[in-house]
């Protein structure tokens, strides 16, 4: 079952960078046009791009077996999506998108209760919607007919409730972990029964909060990080 999840995570990645390309390069290239009037090439390019990343070793690797980076590379790849689509309606639209902004809370919250690291991706939306809400309201229809400060403001407080409550929809897997409390098994991570206990691995505090290794050790620096990292994208995806 797991190896089938990570199969199936693997694939929606491939299937959200497809999108996330064709969408991008149809409104760069074709500012939304029909999809009968964009050429083959957004096609090309967007088959291209998730082919790469999907069948490159690492990759494809997480996706043959189980392994928790497979969920990962779905979640973020969904929100990369979510994120051009927000930005791209917004464009053709012209005002806010209530629905699509709803949405990418749902997702930033369902990423981040699977990585904290998932927060690099989370911020960028996140900033773009909140930057919406509160310095251009005029967006919203509701309060572009009524333009006073009153109904402007009731309106963001209501806005930003209903993001707030679809974020924490989307960091719901948490409260699945008293329940299986009362079924320990033989490698959990501990006894999240209790309070001190959930926070404890929902920080993750004895990997590491935020981190992507719980070694303790002097490693290498920034610089020799990055220098190691240019040199792994080539061989990953040439």
């Amino acid at each position: 079952s797991a190896n089938i999840a990570s199969a199936l995570f693997g694939s929606f990645t491939g299937l959200f960078l497809y999108k996330s390309i064709f969408l991008f390069s149809r409104h760069v290239w074709y500012e939304n046009k029909k999809i009968s009037e964009v050429g083959f090439e957004i096609y090309i390019s967007a088959m291209f791009g998730s082919y790469c990343f999907v069948f490159s070793n690492l990759t494809w690797l997480y996706s043959i077996g189980a392994e928790v980076f497979a969920l990962n590379n779905m979640l973020t790849a969904w929100i990369l999506y979510i994120s051009i689509l927000y930005k791209s309606q917004q464009y053709n639209q012209q005002k806010y998108s209530s629905t699509v902004a709803s949405y990418a809370a749902f997702v930033c919250g369902l990423s981040l209760a699977n990585q904290h690291t998932s927060i690099f991706y989370v911020i960028i939306i996140a900033f773009f919607v909140a930057y919406d809400v509160i310095f251009r309201p005029e967006y919203c229809s509701g309060s572009s007919n009524d333009k006073r400060q009153t109904s402007i403001t009731c309106w963001r407080m209501t806005e930003v409730l209903k993001l707030s409550t679809f974020a924490v929809l989307g960091l719901s897997p948490y409260l699945y972990l008293p329940i299986a409390a009362n079924t320990p098994k033989k490698g959990s991570w501990g006894d999240t029964s209790t309070l001190y206990g959930f926070f404890t691995h929902i920080l993750r505090k004895e990997y590491g909060t935020f981190s992507l290794s719980p070694a303790k050790f002097q490693s290498e620096g920034l610089i020799e990080r990055l220098q190691y990292y240019i040199q792994d994208a080539i061989l990953q995806f040439h």
